[in-house]
Parts: structure tokens; C-alpha cells; sequence
């Protein structure tokens, strides 16, 4: 990885664990930093915060989502009363105590981990009107080890796209395009046991977004005009088995999704002197419990609605990979 960095560039790998006191596992969650440059004999570990301290930050009151994103990364000025000062208490937590490493950095490769997850540290105030972006150019990663990773440029060749995506799909059409797909080995019904509408934290259905197909179609003409093949799956033909069947040769050079999401909220767990689960949950519902955000996060597809919101049973299709 060293070999990969610029004498300019830094690696940082956030990680977060759950602390030992010496005779038991405590609620407290710590959070460090890892930090390798070209030159360093060894990596250094950056101690940074107690989730409970982040968490402070992150609380939402009373008032609009936008209202709560503005004032997260915006600094604390005594001009404005509306403001906080969230923005500088965010800066001061998770990335001051970095900085002294950082002389003469431009660049800078960062994989966060639990609650950073939510922060987009490109808006992360650092002085007054400046941004952590204005200092540096970031670069996210899932993990560290992609700076090893040789990527070379190539023409686009292929697009996929969805968009104007059926929520509420009937099942036979849902299984007469997943039948389409080499993928499938055998289908049986089951009872909707991957319901996600259990303590789901967003209420109704999927409502059908028009705009969505209008940027797809728009998109396959700008690609079509360039000679660019590009193959849109709208209403019951975005199905879930049709993106798992984008692999290997199947793969596009560009994938592209307009759809819903859903993000499923951190959930507690307790453990033990061996730092396991003490209640291991049913694996359908193992994801809504995962330490992993990625993991608890998702986007939906063609009859999304039927999981969602419990209406009726599911059809399960076996796959093969």
C-alpha cells in the first residue's frame, strides 16, 4: 500500500470496537484512526472519540431534514442564532485530531467505519466558511486495501439502466421475467418471512416515480447517439434477479439506478466476555441488525411493495452463482 501512495497522499482507515475494561465488555464504543504515509516506518493510531459523543452530534430535534443537514455541517457563528455550531463540534471530534499529520497532504484516502458512515466529510466544516474539501482532495473507500487496485481507463461499451421501476408488480409477472434469467435452478412460494415491514423506520409504500423513467430514457439517447449499446429495465422487468445476473461477461461498464432506497437505523447489541451476540437473531431479519450500515441499507425493485408492506406471500427464487 505504501508503494501505491504519493509522498503527498495519505491512507486513513477509521475502525470502531466495542472496549475492555480488563474484566468485561462496556457500552462504550471507541473510535481511531489509522494512519500510513509513503515514509512511515509503521502505521499510527490515532485515538478519536466514544460513539456516545458522536451520537450527541448526530441527534436530530425538532424541525426539517434540511434544517438538520444545514446546521450539522455548518460553523458555529455567533451572528447566527440559529446555528449550533454542530459543523465545528463534528470537525473537532473526528478530524482535529488528525491534522497535525497532515502538513503538506493533498490528497487524502479514507474508509470510514460505523457511524461515520452517515458523514459526508467532503461538507465537514474545518474553519469558518472552509471545508475539509477545500483542503484536500478526499477519496472514499470501502476499504484501504483498494489503493493496491490498478484500475485502467476504457471505453464505455455498455450501459444498464432502471428507472420507472413497478413497486407493486403482480407476482406472476415478477416470475415470468425472473424465469428469463440462467440464473434460476428452481422457484417454490414461501410466506413473506423477508418482510422488511417490521419496525421499518419509513412509513407507506413505494410510490411510482415518474421522473425516474424520463432520466433513463434521456440517458440511453446521450448514450445511444455515442454508439454506446445500452439496455434499460423498467416496470416489472427490474426484478431483483435481473441485477444478480449482472456478473462476469453480463457486466456493464456503467450501471445505473433510479429507484428508492431505505436505510434500516444502527441497532443495539449487547456482548459478552467473548464478544459475541448473546441473542443471535432469525437470519431473515439478520441484516436489520448488522453492525455493517451496508448491510442494513438497500434500494427497490420491481413488486418491493409486497415485501414491504406484508400483504402477501413471496415468491423465492433459488440462485446459483
Amino acid at each position: 500500500m505504501q508503494k501505491q501512495l504519493n509522498p503527498n497522499e495519505v491512507a486513513i482507515e477509521f475502525s470502531h470496537f466495542p472496549y475492555y475494561n480488563d474484566k468485561k465488555w462496556t457500552d462504550s464504543i471507541l473510535y481511531v484512526a489509522i494512519l500510513l504515509k509513503r515514509d512511515d516506518i509503521y502505521p499510527r493510531i490515532i485515538p478519536l472519540f466514544e460513539e456516545k459523543q458522536l451520537d450527541t452530534i448526530l441527534k436530530r430535534g425538532i424541525g426539517s431534514d434540511l434544517n438538520f443537514i444545514n446546521d450539522l455541517y455548518r460553523w458555529e457563528s455567533k451572528s447566527n442564532k440559529l446555528s449550533s455550531g454542530k459543523g465545528q463540534q463534528l470537525y473537532n471530534l473526528v478530524w482535529k485530531p488528525l491534522e497535525k499529520y497532515l502538513e503538506s497532504t493533498q490528497t487524502v484516502y479514507y474508509s470510514p467505519s460505523g457511524r461515520l458512515h452517515q458523514l459526508s466529510f467532503a461538507a465537514i466544516p474545518c474553519w469558518g466558511t472552509e471545508l475539509l474539501s477545500d483542503r484536500y482532495h478526499l477519496n472514499q473507500l470501502s476499504s484501504s486495501v483498494q489503493i493496491t487496485i490498478k484500475h485502467k481507463e476504457r471505453p464505455i461499451k455498455k450501459i444498464v439502466l432502471y428507472g420507472g421501476i413497478d413497486y407493486d408488480a403482480g407476482l406472476e409477472k415478477m416470475q415470468s421475467t425472473a424465469n428469463q434469467y440462467k440464473l434460476i435452478t428452481e422457484k417454490y412460494p414461501v410466506q413473506a418471512s423477508r418482510s422488511l415491514n417490521q419496525n421499518n423506520t419509513r412509513s407507506g409504500s413505494f410510490m411510482y416515480l415518474d421522473g425516474t423513467l424520463t432520466e433513463v430514457v434521456k440517458i440511453r439517447k446521450l448514450a445511444e447517439d455515442k454508439g454506446v449499446n445500452c439496455i434499460v429495465l423498467t416496470e416489472n422487468e427490474a426484478v431483483e434477479e435481473s441485477v444478480k445476473n449482472l456478473s462476469g461477461n453480463s457486466s456493464p461498464d456503467v450501471l445505473h439506478i433510479a429507484t428508492h432506497g431505505f436505510f434500516f437505523p444502527d441497532a443495539v447489541k449487547n456482548y459478552d466476555k467473548s464478544y459475541s451476540i448473546r441473542e443471535r437473531e432469525p437470519s431473515t431479519t439478520a441484516f436489520k441488525v448488522s453492525e455493517n450500515p451496508l448491510m442494513r441499507s438497500g434500494l427497490a425493485f420491481t413488486g418491493a411493495n409486497h415485501s414491504w408492506l406484508e400483504k402477501i406471500f413471496l415468491w423465492t427464487w433459488m440462485m446459483e452463482y
